[in-house]
Protein backbone atom coordinates (compact mmCIF):
# COMPACT_ATOMS: atom_id res chain seq x y z
CA UNK A 1 0.00 0.00 0.00
CA UNK A 2 1.64 3.69 -0.84
CA UNK A 3 1.45 5.89 1.68
CA UNK A 4 3.13 8.89 0.18
CA UNK A 5 2.90 10.02 -3.44
CA UNK A 6 5.36 12.83 -4.50
CA UNK A 7 4.65 14.16 -7.84
CA UNK A 8 6.91 17.09 -9.25
CA UNK A 9 7.81 18.24 -5.80
CA UNK A 10 9.65 21.46 -6.12
CA UNK A 11 10.48 23.93 -3.14
CA UNK A 12 11.99 27.27 -3.21
CA UNK A 13 12.65 29.41 0.09
CA UNK A 14 11.36 32.93 0.05
CA UNK A 15 15.09 34.21 -0.32
CA UNK A 16 14.81 32.34 -4.17
CA UNK A 17 17.16 29.56 -2.93
CA UNK A 18 15.75 26.54 -4.84
CA UNK A 19 16.43 23.15 -2.89
CA UNK A 20 13.90 20.78 -4.59
CA UNK A 21 13.51 20.37 -8.00
CA UNK A 22 10.80 17.84 -9.29
CA UNK A 23 10.85 14.77 -7.23
CA UNK A 24 8.88 11.77 -7.63
CA UNK A 25 9.26 9.25 -4.98
CA UNK A 26 6.77 6.88 -3.80
CA UNK A 27 6.70 5.41 -0.52
CA UNK A 28 5.14 2.09 0.50
CA UNK A 29 3.69 1.59 4.64
CA UNK A 30 5.87 -0.29 6.44
CA UNK A 31 9.05 0.26 4.72
CA UNK A 32 12.16 1.35 6.20
CA UNK A 33 13.32 4.34 3.58
CA UNK A 34 17.12 6.38 4.21
CA UNK A 35 17.72 9.61 2.49
CA UNK A 36 21.20 10.22 1.39
CA UNK A 37 23.25 13.27 0.40
CA UNK A 38 25.56 15.70 1.33
CA UNK A 39 24.96 18.61 3.04
CA UNK A 40 22.55 21.57 1.63
CA UNK A 41 21.44 18.18 -0.61
CA UNK A 42 17.75 19.13 -0.02
CA UNK A 43 17.39 16.02 3.35
CA UNK A 44 15.74 18.07 5.65
CA UNK A 45 13.85 20.35 3.41
CA UNK A 46 12.57 17.04 1.92
CA UNK A 47 11.45 15.85 5.48
CA UNK A 48 9.68 18.53 6.43
CA UNK A 49 7.87 18.58 3.48
CA UNK A 50 6.55 15.25 4.63
CA UNK A 51 4.50 16.28 7.68
CA UNK A 52 3.87 19.90 6.29
CA UNK A 53 6.18 21.74 7.93
CA UNK A 54 7.06 23.24 4.62
CA UNK A 55 4.84 23.57 1.83
CA UNK A 56 5.50 22.70 -1.84
CA UNK A 57 6.34 25.63 -4.08
CA UNK A 58 5.14 23.22 -7.21
CA UNK A 59 4.11 19.69 -7.44
CA UNK A 60 2.46 18.00 -4.65
CA UNK A 61 3.03 15.63 -1.71
CA UNK A 62 0.07 13.42 -0.82
CA UNK A 63 -0.42 10.97 2.18
CA UNK A 64 -2.45 7.96 1.76
CA UNK A 65 -3.74 9.59 -1.58
CA UNK A 66 -4.48 13.44 0.55
CA UNK A 67 -3.10 16.28 0.01
CA UNK A 68 -0.79 16.76 2.81
CA UNK A 69 -1.55 20.73 2.65
CA UNK A 70 -5.00 19.51 3.03
CA UNK A 71 -4.67 17.57 6.30
CA UNK A 72 -5.81 19.67 9.89
CA UNK A 73 -2.65 20.42 11.57
CA UNK A 74 -3.59 18.43 14.84
CA UNK A 75 -4.29 15.39 12.42
CA UNK A 76 -1.14 15.93 10.40
CA UNK A 77 0.93 16.11 13.28
CA UNK A 78 -0.43 12.83 14.87
CA UNK A 79 -0.31 10.80 11.95
CA UNK A 80 3.96 11.96 11.28
CA UNK A 81 6.14 12.18 13.92
CA UNK A 82 9.00 13.94 13.34
CA UNK A 83 12.33 13.50 15.57
CA UNK A 84 14.79 16.68 14.67
CA UNK A 85 18.47 15.93 14.49
CA UNK A 86 19.60 17.46 17.91
CA UNK A 87 17.30 15.95 20.81
CA UNK A 88 17.85 19.24 22.70
CA UNK A 89 15.45 21.04 20.62
CA UNK A 90 12.98 18.08 21.09
CA UNK A 91 12.91 17.08 24.99
CA UNK A 92 12.56 20.26 26.80
CA UNK A 93 10.67 18.93 30.05
CA UNK A 94 12.16 18.56 33.45
CA UNK A 95 11.77 14.42 33.51
CA UNK A 96 11.53 11.49 31.01
CA UNK A 97 7.84 11.07 32.12
CA UNK A 98 6.60 14.89 31.61
CA UNK A 99 8.61 15.02 28.39
CA UNK A 100 6.85 12.27 26.59
CA UNK A 101 3.25 12.50 28.45
CA UNK A 102 3.27 16.28 27.19
CA UNK A 103 1.92 15.21 23.52
CA UNK A 104 -0.88 12.87 24.61
CA UNK A 105 -1.54 14.95 27.71
CA UNK A 106 -1.82 18.14 24.89
CA UNK A 107 -4.61 16.20 22.96
CA UNK A 108 -6.69 15.50 25.73
CA UNK A 109 -6.43 12.20 26.29
CA UNK A 110 -7.34 10.52 29.84
CA UNK A 111 -4.80 10.26 32.09
CA UNK A 112 -5.04 6.33 31.96
CA UNK A 113 -4.25 6.15 28.07
CA UNK A 114 -1.81 8.77 28.50
CA UNK A 115 -0.26 6.60 31.39
CA UNK A 116 -0.54 3.62 29.11
CA UNK A 117 1.27 5.20 25.70
CA UNK A 118 3.95 6.46 28.28
CA UNK A 119 4.82 3.75 29.72
CA UNK A 120 4.24 2.05 25.93
CA UNK A 121 7.17 4.30 24.62
CA UNK A 122 9.34 4.01 27.75
CA UNK A 123 9.50 0.22 27.04
CA UNK A 124 9.99 0.49 23.38
CA UNK A 125 13.17 2.63 23.64
CA UNK A 126 14.51 0.82 26.36
CA UNK A 127 14.17 3.78 29.01
CA UNK A 128 11.39 1.90 31.41
CA UNK A 129 14.26 2.43 34.29
CA UNK A 130 14.72 6.31 33.83
CA UNK A 131 11.42 7.38 33.73
CA UNK A 132 11.31 9.90 37.02
CA UNK A 133 14.91 10.97 35.53
CA UNK A 134 15.77 14.74 35.45
CA UNK A 135 16.48 15.16 31.57
CA UNK A 136 19.34 17.40 32.27
CA UNK A 137 21.27 14.08 33.58
CA UNK A 138 20.85 11.66 30.22
CA UNK A 139 23.45 11.25 27.72
CA UNK A 140 23.28 12.53 24.54
CA UNK A 141 21.94 9.40 23.01
CA UNK A 142 19.19 8.63 26.24
CA UNK A 143 17.82 12.39 25.38
CA UNK A 144 17.70 10.91 21.65
CA UNK A 145 15.75 8.09 22.85
CA UNK A 146 13.54 9.70 24.87
CA UNK A 147 13.00 12.30 22.16
CA UNK A 148 11.65 9.13 19.75
CA UNK A 149 9.75 7.93 22.77
CA UNK A 150 7.73 11.57 22.80
CA UNK A 151 6.25 11.15 19.29
CA UNK A 152 5.82 7.22 19.34
CA UNK A 153 3.66 8.41 22.52
CA UNK A 154 1.68 9.93 20.01
CA UNK A 155 1.02 6.75 17.84
CA UNK A 156 1.83 7.71 14.70
CA UNK A 157 1.88 5.88 11.09
CA UNK A 158 4.97 7.44 9.70
CA UNK A 159 7.82 8.27 11.51
CA UNK A 160 10.17 10.69 10.09
CA UNK A 161 14.02 10.86 11.81
CA UNK A 162 16.34 13.66 10.49
CA UNK A 163 20.28 12.99 10.90
CA UNK A 164 18.90 10.81 14.17
CA UNK A 165 22.58 9.31 15.10
CA UNK A 166 24.79 12.68 14.55
CA UNK A 167 26.78 13.83 17.17
CA UNK A 168 26.83 9.92 18.84
CA UNK A 169 29.63 7.59 18.88
CA UNK A 170 30.07 4.52 17.20
CA UNK A 171 28.17 2.16 19.86
CA UNK A 172 25.50 4.51 20.10
CA UNK A 173 24.73 4.86 16.07
CA UNK A 174 25.05 1.35 16.52
CA UNK A 175 22.33 1.22 19.30
CA UNK A 176 19.72 3.70 17.89
CA UNK A 177 19.72 2.20 14.21
CA UNK A 178 18.76 -1.19 16.10
CA UNK A 179 16.60 0.47 17.91
CA UNK A 180 14.57 1.89 15.00
CA UNK A 181 15.04 -1.48 13.01
CA UNK A 182 13.04 -3.11 15.47
CA UNK A 183 10.35 -0.64 15.83
CA UNK A 184 9.75 -1.32 12.43
CA UNK A 185 9.60 -4.77 12.76
CA UNK A 186 7.75 -5.13 15.93
CA UNK A 187 4.88 -2.50 15.21
CA UNK A 188 4.88 -2.19 10.91
CA UNK A 189 5.78 1.88 12.01
CA UNK A 190 7.18 3.14 8.78
CA UNK A 191 10.53 5.14 9.24
CA UNK A 192 12.16 7.59 6.85
CA UNK A 193 15.55 8.47 7.83
CA UNK A 194 17.76 11.05 6.59
CA UNK A 195 21.42 10.15 7.56
CA UNK A 196 25.32 10.19 6.86
CA UNK A 197 25.65 6.62 8.29
CA UNK A 198 26.49 5.16 5.35
CA UNK A 199 28.21 2.26 6.47
CA UNK A 200 25.45 0.94 8.78
CA UNK A 201 22.48 1.56 5.95
CA UNK A 202 23.04 -1.79 4.23
CA UNK A 203 22.65 -3.37 7.73
CA UNK A 204 19.36 -1.69 8.61
CA UNK A 205 17.86 -0.43 5.55
CA UNK A 206 15.90 -1.35 3.05
CA UNK A 207 15.11 0.96 0.55
CA UNK A 208 17.96 4.01 0.01
CA UNK A 209 16.82 7.64 -2.09
CA UNK A 210 20.12 9.19 -2.84
CA UNK A 211 19.65 12.81 -3.32
CA UNK A 212 21.80 15.23 -5.21
CA UNK A 213 21.80 19.10 -5.69
CA UNK A 214 18.21 18.60 -5.03
CA UNK A 215 17.09 15.83 -7.32
CA UNK A 216 16.67 12.14 -6.83
CA UNK A 217 19.18 10.85 -8.56
CA UNK A 218 19.08 6.84 -7.38
CA UNK A 219 16.93 4.60 -5.51
CA UNK A 220 16.27 0.96 -4.90
CA UNK A 221 17.79 -1.46 -2.25
CA UNK A 222 21.10 -1.20 -1.15
CA UNK A 223 22.85 -3.35 -3.64
CA UNK A 224 20.67 -1.32 -6.62
CA UNK A 225 21.54 2.12 -5.42
CA UNK A 226 24.69 1.89 -3.64
CA UNK A 227 27.12 0.59 -6.81
CA UNK A 228 30.19 2.54 -7.40
CA UNK A 229 32.66 4.49 -5.74
CA UNK A 230 32.85 7.39 -8.44
CA UNK A 231 29.11 7.57 -8.82
CA UNK A 232 28.86 7.82 -4.69
CA UNK A 233 31.62 10.82 -5.06
CA UNK A 234 29.36 12.67 -7.95
CA UNK A 235 27.06 12.94 -5.24
CA UNK A 236 29.94 14.00 -2.58
CA UNK A 237 28.91 10.28 -0.43
CA UNK A 238 31.33 7.64 -0.48
CA UNK A 239 30.43 3.87 -0.18
CA UNK A 240 30.41 1.71 2.86
CA UNK A 241 34.29 1.38 3.68
CA UNK A 242 34.30 -2.16 3.27
CA UNK A 243 32.57 -1.78 -0.11
CA UNK A 244 35.40 0.50 -1.08
CA UNK A 245 38.12 -2.37 0.00
CA UNK A 246 36.22 -5.10 -2.06
CA UNK A 247 35.69 -2.82 -5.11
CA UNK A 248 39.78 -2.13 -5.02
CA UNK A 249 40.57 -5.39 -4.78
CA UNK A 250 38.48 -6.30 -8.00
CA UNK A 251 39.33 -3.65 -9.92
CA UNK A 252 43.38 -3.46 -9.12
CA UNK A 253 43.89 -6.66 -8.01
CA UNK A 254 41.55 -8.21 -10.20
CA UNK A 255 39.38 -10.56 -7.46
CA UNK A 256 36.61 -12.27 -9.20
CA UNK A 257 33.89 -10.78 -7.57
CA UNK A 258 30.60 -10.98 -9.24
CA UNK A 259 29.41 -8.35 -6.90
CA UNK A 260 30.90 -5.72 -4.43
CA UNK A 261 29.78 -6.48 -0.93
CA UNK A 262 28.45 -3.75 1.16
CA UNK A 263 28.75 -5.39 4.94
CA UNK A 264 31.29 -6.89 6.61
CA UNK A 265 29.33 -10.24 6.11
CA UNK A 266 29.24 -10.89 2.63
CA UNK A 267 32.66 -9.45 2.09
CA UNK A 268 33.85 -12.71 4.55
CA UNK A 269 31.46 -14.85 2.42
CA UNK A 270 32.54 -14.09 -0.91
CA UNK A 271 36.18 -14.14 0.21
CA UNK A 272 35.95 -17.53 1.50
CA UNK A 273 34.76 -18.51 -1.99
CA UNK A 274 38.04 -17.46 -3.30
CA UNK A 275 40.43 -19.41 -1.23
CA UNK A 276 41.38 -22.84 -1.82
CA UNK A 277 39.38 -25.48 0.25
CA UNK A 278 42.61 -26.96 1.15
CA UNK A 279 43.94 -23.92 2.40
CA UNK A 280 40.98 -23.45 4.56
CA UNK A 281 41.30 -26.74 6.14
CA UNK A 282 44.87 -25.65 7.24
CA UNK A 283 43.62 -22.84 9.38
CA UNK A 284 43.14 -23.79 12.84
CA UNK A 285 40.33 -23.66 14.64
CA UNK A 286 40.62 -20.88 16.70
CA UNK A 287 41.84 -19.02 13.76
CA UNK A 288 38.70 -19.47 11.79
CA UNK A 289 36.66 -18.21 14.31
CA UNK A 290 38.34 -15.09 14.75
CA UNK A 291 38.02 -14.86 11.04
CA UNK A 292 34.60 -15.26 11.15
CA UNK A 293 34.12 -12.90 13.98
Amino acid sequence: MDLYTLRKLSFTYPDGTAVLRDLDLTIRKGEVVAVLGANGCGKTTLLKQLNGLLRPTAGEVRLRGRRVEDYPEREIFSATGFVFQDPNDQVFALTVEEDISYGPRNLGLPEEEVERRVTQALDRVEMAAHRGRPVATLSHGQRQRVGIAGVLAMEPEVLILDEPTSGLDPMGVRSIMTLLRRLNEETGLTLIVATHAVDLVPLYIGRIVIMSHGRIVREGSPAEALISTSEMERCRLHLPHIAELMEALKQKDRFPLKKIPLTIGEARREMVKLVPPEVLGEIAPVEKGKVCH
